[in-house]
């Protein structure tokens, strides 16, 4: 299969994106997702000073390293949505490769599962979408009641 330049310098770049988004994180105390932005703005910039990478593949390895974060969504329509992307597949590739290097069962799971629900029937997507309620999905902070002022009411629509 043909290689993308984009997915080279995704792969390359992603480890040393990944460390700076972390110190990024703990030293301003941005949450992951903005602390991962910065990151790979801070990389790129770094990247394109010392090799001549146009725009156009800058995007899509941005592209690719964001999609890394929401392979592990997958819940209601995410799975779909997510493979509706462009750069989904060399997303997928870059997650097996990080999966094999790293040796970590969670990424060799969530590969094997993108695996098998991009072969899969539409059925069988469905029921593969049905099962995964072994993982817990996204949470939701419950809304607090709304507070009722105190004191008396003061009516300003009263003409007295």
């Amino acid at each position: 299969m043909r290689v993308n330049p984009a997915f080279l310098f995704a792969a390359m770049f992603w480890y040393p994106q990944l460390e700076s988004a972390e110190r990024i994180a703990q030293e301003s105390g941005l949450t992951y997702y903005d602390a991962f932005a910065l990151s790979m703005n801070e990389t790129l910039d770094e990247a394109c000073r010392a090799l001549a990478i146009p725009k156009r593949i800058t995007t899509l390895i941005r592209d690719i390293w964001q999609l890394q974060l929401r392979m592990s969504r997958r819940h209601g329509k995410r799975a779909w949505k997510l493979m509706e992307h462009p750069k989904f597949r060399a997303a997928y590739d870059l997650l097996a490769l990080r999966a094999d290097v790293e040796n970590n069962r969670e990424l060799q799971s969530l590969t094997h599962w993108w695996g098998e629900f991009q072969a899969a029937a539409p059925v069988q997507q469905k029921t593969m979408m049905n099962t995964l309620g072994d993982d817990p999905g996204p949470r939701r902070k419950p809304r607090r009641p709304r507070r009722r002022p105190t004191g008396p009411r003061q009516d300003t629509n009263s003409t007295s």
